[in-house]
């Protein structure tokens, strides 16, 4: 009796099939973005563990809770030794906001009176009639009615106690809500870091044998991405981050360090991130000036903003193509569009990982447009063998150096 399937049959079943699969993940839609956390923190701490199992032949179970336990010794310690100095650092920043406020008041009152009366072409223009009035709204307007005096707060305070109140009352619940979150996802985390390997491997197997091997490799290069991205971003922080506080301590930008430290935070947005950082600093320079040069604030805005760019090219450059190399391999458009639509979609998760999961995306495309023209999707790259040069070689090449340093810096006087 044979009881294979007939082509619409099959095809009936795979398009159920992938109906319910869309439903679960519609039912699971709350419980995904813990999943996806779980999964990026084991992720992340899957080399700590493989090091302390195959390396220090610590049982897995024991190097995935030690891993773990410093993973929380971490975000405990952390902020306790991060929070005083960034405190420290942005006490450097003393903005006058009451000052700021009375002198752009000056300038558009000294601009408003400028285009009183105008020339173009040679011909007059009185636009009296419609400044004036302005002028008139803008003497009435005084800085400190940009700060409650002491009667409005207290006016406001029966309404801000009821708001209080009404907030508290969700405190406890929202405490709750926030320690079980944590808890699920880090129990989430615990597994896929004991088991994610089983879940690859049963995924791969559910392939047909033919294209197992072909989707391991996908699996490996999916893989390889999402890892040098995470390592490449950090190391780009770092850098980032320490080149922006040398260099704004030796220009003498306010809060070099706190700067530094917003700088290197939002490498982890790609493109986007490094123009983001630069809108504080370009405030502090123009707001408060240099601590070290004498030039005026707006000039030192424009030094400030030529550091920044500097640094950019720096990164883009130098410091990008050699860390992070082609594991994305976005034009910076694809990459910028994902960040927001991500960011829009997801918040600061979407953001962060919005470029490889493009670059992921776009290997998966690849890989399925192969297969639709009958193409081989993983083509072998021709290996490129230099063997070592000889100690023939060596020794002429070292010569040629003492000769090419012996004529440079010990040339005979004519």
């Amino acid at each position: 009796m044979n009881t294979h399937w007939d082509a619409s049959t099959k095809r009936i079943v795979a398009v159920a099939l992938g109906i319910l699969l869309i439903y679960v993940l519609y039912l699971s839609r709350s419980v995904l973005p813990f999943l996806i956390i779980a999964a990026l923190i084991a992720f992340l701490l899957a080399p700590m563990v493989n090091f302390m199992n195959r390396r220090l032949y610590i049982p897995k179970v024991f190097a995935v809770l030690l891993a773990y336990l410093i993973l929380a010794l971490f975000l405990t310690l952390f902020p306790l030794i991060l929070i005083p100095a960034l405190l420290n650092a942005f006490g450097d920043i003393n903005v006058d906001w009451l000052a700021v406020v009375q002198q752009f008041l000056t300038w558009l009152h000294t601009t408003l009176e400028g285009w009183r009366y105008i020339q173009l072409f040679g011909i007059s223009y009185d636009l009296s009639a419609s400044i004036d009035p302005a002028i008139d709204a803008l003497n009435n307007i005084s800085p400190t009615q940009f700060i409650p005096s002491l009667e409005t707060i207290i006016a406001s305070i029966p309404t801000t106690l009821q708001v209080t109140l009404g907030v508290a009352s969700n405190v406890v619940g929202t405490i709750i809500s926030s320690v079980l979150a944590i808890m699920l996802t880090f129990v989430f985390s615990i597994y896929l870091t004991l088991d994610g390997g089983k879940f690859v491997q049963t995924f791969i197997d559910l392939a047909p044998p033919a294209y197992q091997a072909e989707i391991k490799e996908l699996h490996r290069r999916i893989k390889a991405v999402w890892s040098a991205y995470f390592r490449g971003q950090f190391i780009l922080a770092v850098i980032i981050g320490v080149l922006t506080w040398i260099v704004g301590t030796i220009i003498g930008l306010p809060g070099a360090l706190a700067l530094a430290v917003i700088a290197g935070t939002m490498e982890i947005l790609p493109n986007l991130g490094p123009i983001l950082a630069a809108v504080p600093a370009l405030l502090v320079a123009l707001v408060q000036g240099s601590l070290t040069l004498s030039t005026s604030n707006l000039t030192f805005m424009l030094i400030v903003l030529g550091a920044y760019f500097l640094i950019q090219q720096v990164e883009n450059n130098l410091v990008v193509p050699k860390i992070l190399g082609d594991a994305v391999e976005l034009h910076p458009l694809f990459v910028m569009t994902g960040v927001v639509v991500g960011a829009t979609v997801a918040g600061i998760l979407g953001a962060l990982i919005a470029a490889p999961t493009i670059a992921s995306a776009r290997m998966v495309v690849a890989y399925a447009y192969a297969k639709i023209l009958d193409a081989e999707p993983f083509p072998p790259q021709p290996e490129t063998h230099i063997p070592p040069p000889t100690w023939t070689e060596r020794w002429a090449t070292a010569q040629k150096f003492i000769r090419t340093a012996r004529n440079r810096f010990f040339k005979p006087k004519l």
